[in-house]
C-alpha cells in the first residue's frame, strides 16, 4: 500500500509541473544604438576651389575635349549645367594656379578655358540618427572631404615626376578601403532609413570608390593622373552642390 501511495504521489507531483507554466524567457535589451535615437548636428566644413573650365555648347563636342584632356592628365569631368557642357580641367586651391591651366590648356588644344570659382560655405545638417549611424555619416562626410585633395595632389607630383605610378597606386590601394569601409558602414547603419542628404552622402562616396577603384587599375601615368584628378573633382563637386543645398 504504501508503494501504491508513493507512486501516486509521484504522478500528482509531475502532473502538477505539467500543468504549470514555464518560465518565461529573459527579455532581450534593445541595442542601446537603437534607443538613443535622436536630433544630432553634423557639421560640414566650408570648401573653396578654383576650376579651369571649357564651357561647350553640344555633348559631342564635350566629350571629344574630356578625351583629349583625359590623354593629357586632366579631369575631363563634363557636368551639363543650363543648357550648356562644362568640361572641368582641373581643379586647384589658388585662383593663380587655374589662370596658368587655362593657358596651358588654351596653347596646347585650342580650347578657352576660364577660371571659376567653386565654393561653399559651412553648414550644420540636422539628422534624426543614433550614435551608430551618425558615426558613419561623419566618417562618410570626413572621406569626402580629405581624399579629393590627397588625389589632386598626388595627380600634381606624378606630373612633376615626384611620384611614380608604382607609388601612386599602391596609395590608391590604401585609400580605396578607407572609403569602401565608409561606404559600407554608411549602408549598413542606414538600412533603409537614410534621408534625401544621407542618400547624396552614399551617393558621391559610392562614385569616388568607383574612381579610386579605376586609378588602382590604370595602366598609364597620364591615365592614372586624369582619373585622379577626375575623382577628386566630381567628389568636390558634390560636395560643394550638397552643402550648398544644406544653406538657406
Amino acid at each position: 500500500m504504501a508503494k501504491v501511495t508513493r507512486a501516486l504521489a509521484a504522478v500528482v507531483l509531475l502532473y502538477a509541473l505539467y500543468l504549470s507554466p514555464l518560465p518565461a524567457a529573459p527579455r532581450q535589451a534593445a541595442p542601446v544604438a537603437a534607443l538613443s535615437r535622436e536630433t544630432r548636428i553634423l557639421t560640414l566644413p566650408a570648401l573653396r576651389r578654383y576650376a579651369a573650365v571649357i564651357s561647350l555648347p553640344e555633348g559631342g563636342q564635350a566629350r571629344l575635349c574630356a578625351a583629349r584632356l583625359a590623354r593629357q592628365g586632366g579631369a575631363g569631368l563634363i557636368l551639363e549645367q543650363a543648357g550648356e557642357y562644362r568640361v572641368y580641367c582641373a581643379l586647384f586651391d589658388h585662383a593663380a594656379d587655374a589662370d596658368r591651366a587655362c593657358q596651358r590648356v588654351a596653347e596646347q588644344t585650342g580650347y578657352a578655358p576660364q577660371t571659376e570659382l567653386l565654393s561653399c560655405p559651412g553648414a550644420r545638417v540636422k539628422l534624426s540618427a543614433n550614435a551608430a549611424q551618425m558615426e558613419a555619416v561623419t566618417q562618410a562626410v570626413g572621406r569626402l572631404e580629405e581624399l579629393p585633395g590627397q588625389m589632386r595632389q598626388l595627380a600634381g607630383a606624378l606630373d612633376a615626376g615626384e611620384t611614380r605610378r608604382q607609388e601612386a597606386q599602391a596609395l590608391t590601394e590604401v585609400w580605396r578601403p578607407q572609403a569602401l569601409d565608409a561606404l559600407e558602414a554608411l549602408e549598413k547603419t542606414l538600412a533603409g532609413e537614410e534621408d534625401a542628404f544621407c542618400r547624396r552622402v552614399t551617393e558621391a562616396l559610392a562614385e569616388l570608390c568607383d574612381d579610386l577603384t579605376a586609378a588602382a587599375e590604370a595602366a598609364g601615368e597620364s591615365g592614372l593622373s586624369s582619373l585622379l584628378r577626375r575623382g577628386g573633382a566630381a567628389a568636390e563637386w558634390a560636395y560643394v552642390r550638397l552643402v550648398n543645398d544644406m544653406n538657406p
